[in-house]
């Protein structure tokens, strides 16, 4: 027979309403980020750097997209790039600039949340 002190009962029904009630939800709210389209990235984007062309990919005149998802933290900064997909030659000239853009800060339910989406940037000669 297992005894469980008063306090310990009192402790775990606390936490059990708590979650019932959705008192975790505002953390779980915090840290998640709401989908964008690149339309929406685009239109939020407050100050914008375009990648400059490689000399190398140039001069054997690659041309072609690089796609990134981009992560936005609630002040509206690049927080974390991820590559989709792309030439490797392209790609970091892409990252370079898309570290330095700026966003005006996304809303959901009322409050500044994270976002994530997609840029697309082409290379054409």
């Amino acid at each position: 027979m297992t005894v469980t002190r008063p306090r310990t009962r009192l402790a775990i029904l606390a936490l059990a309403l708590t979650l019932l009630l959705g008192g975790g939800a505002a953390q779980e709210q915090s840290d998640a980020s709401v989908k964008v389209t690149e339309k929406d990235l685009r239109g939020a984007a407050t100050q914008k750097v375009e990648p400059e062309y490689p000399a190398v990919a140039r001069q054997i005149r690659l041309t072609g997209d690089v796609e990134l998802e981009v992560h936005v933290d609630t002040a509206g900064a690049v927080e974390k790039v991820n590559v989709l997909r792309g030439n490797t030659l392209l790609v970091g000239s892409s990252l370079q600039a898309i570290k330095r853009w700026k966003f005006t800060p996304f809303q959901a339910g009322g409050h500044t949340t994270r976002a994530v989406g997609p840029i697309r940037f082409s290379f054409q000669m």
